[in-house]
């Protein structure tokens, strides 16, 4: 029996919330679900385009409408993640007052997808070490958006006396860091990420060592 919540949860995380998604976006973003929903329960090596459509209740040509093989809808979930994540992102650290705060917008944003990619991050960590891997291209990219908006937002709360004087840059790095190594840690040694625990780690982390009169 297909469990059908995850796959919803799934859907509503990557939904635009900015107008009413066509027939056709709908069916691609079904497909995009039950392939991160499959791949957590099989592993992405495990998963077949077969698995995937009876999943989503529809038929394999359908994939094959939006995919040529299984690679490319890895791919594909990798883009629609990242772009849905920004979009959160954005929307959130509109209604945030300080520079702290956006910080755990972030972070809690980006665990989120996390949890829903978070299955196939061995097979990511296997990709980026080849240069000319179309996942490591990808990836690259969402760092540099994600390093820029955390720099600015450091750099925000140096300014206005929230923060202590530090390296902006680097302390994007760590933050990140902090992020993706510890559900990598997560993910290999224990089978599942536990994205609250990495969440209140990381913030916690950050937060204090970027507030003014913290001391090392």
């Amino acid at each position: 029996m297909v469990e059908t919540r995850d796959t919803d949860n799934i859907i509503e995380l990557f939904e635009d919330e900015s107008r009413p998604m066509t027939k056709s976006e709908r069916t691609r973003l079904k497909i995009m679900a039950s392939a991160a929903k499959v791949f957590n329960e099989k592993g992405f090596d495990n998963t077949s385009i077969q698995d995937i459509a009876n999943d989503a209740g529809i038929a394999k040509g359908t994939i094959y409408y939006y995919v040529e093989k299984k690679e490319d809808l890895l791919l594909s979930l990798i883009r629609f993640a990242k772009v849905r994540l920004f979009a959160k992102i954005g929307k959130g650290i509109e209604k945030a007052t300080t520079a702290s705060e956006k910080i755990e917008i972030i972070i809690r944003n980006h665990l989120k997808i996390v949890k829903t990619v978070g299955p196939v991050m061995p097979f990511f960590a296997q990709s980026l070490v080849s240069n000319d891997s179309r996942v490591r291209e990808i990836m690259a990219g969402f760092r540099r958006e994600y390093l820029n908006r955390l720099e600015s937002i450091i750099k925000e709360g140096i300014q206005s006396g929230e923060f202590r004087q530090v390296d902006p840059g680097r302390a994007a790095v760590a933050i990140l860091g902090l992020v993706i190594g510890q559900a990598l840690q997560f993910k290999l040694f224990t089978g599942k990420i536990n994205t609250k625990e990495i969440a209140e780690n990381t913030i916690d982390i950050a937060i204090n060592g970027l507030r003014q009169g913290y001391e090392g």
